[in-house]
């Protein structure tokens, strides 16, 4: 017993370890879906991307790269055709649309013993922080009534220094293929 214990303490040092040695951006990604309730998706087989030939520009270099949107739309149709469904030009059951946000967001904390808890505004000292956060959103809509039939959210802190655009290529390519995990199989 008295050797499990500190066996047990070196491990969990260890997990620590490596789960804070990962970046600002793998330790931050929240990842939610949603399927609508009392959505049929029996009747839904084939798929087209919604406004397919619109490219709102981001400001963003890698996101904007017509080559990223391209590999981006492929890995997307590679994942749809895994679950069973067709992507198709026309007379499609459901669309699906792709949205990116990147925020910059700030914070700041003021600091100062003497009047500590009783008014900020005579603060000294202050501690800023400066950040992104980016969400990517994936919606499902039916096609004939253009009514969302299922939804998925993945929200990060970005790091600081903008990833090379193959890093942001692959990461992007893993968060969506980890949103349609929950996205209802075809049923033949």
């Amino acid at each position: 017993m008295k050797r499990f214990v500190p066996l047990l303490l070196i491990a969990m040092v260890a997990a620590l370890g490596v789960s804070c040695s990962q970046r600002n951006f793998q330790n931050t990604l929240e990842i939610e879906s949603r399927t609508i309730p009392g959505i049929d998706f029996s009747q839904y087989h084939n798929w087209k991307f919604a406004r397919e030939e619109e490219y709102p520009m981001t400001n963003i270099p890698v996101l904007d790269d017509p080559g990223f949107r391209n590999s981006v739309g492929l890995s997307m149709i590679e994942d749809m055709n895994k679950l069973g469904y067709t992507k198709v030009d026309s007379l499609q059951d459901f669309v699906m649309m792709i949205h990116v946000v990147v925020e910059d967001k700030f914070d700041q904390q003021k600091m100062n013993d003497i009047y500590q808890g009783y008014d900020m505004a005579w603060a000294q000292m202050s501690a800023d922080d400066y950040w992104k956060e980016g969400e990517l959103l994936l919606f499902a809509m039916d096609a004939k009534t253009g009514k969302q039939i299922w939804s998925a959210a993945a929200h990060a802190r970005l790091d600081k220094e903008p990833a090379k655009a193959e890093t942001t290529k692959k990461r992007i390519k893993s968060i969506i293929s980890t949103m349609l995990e929950d996205f209802p199989r075809a049923m033949k």
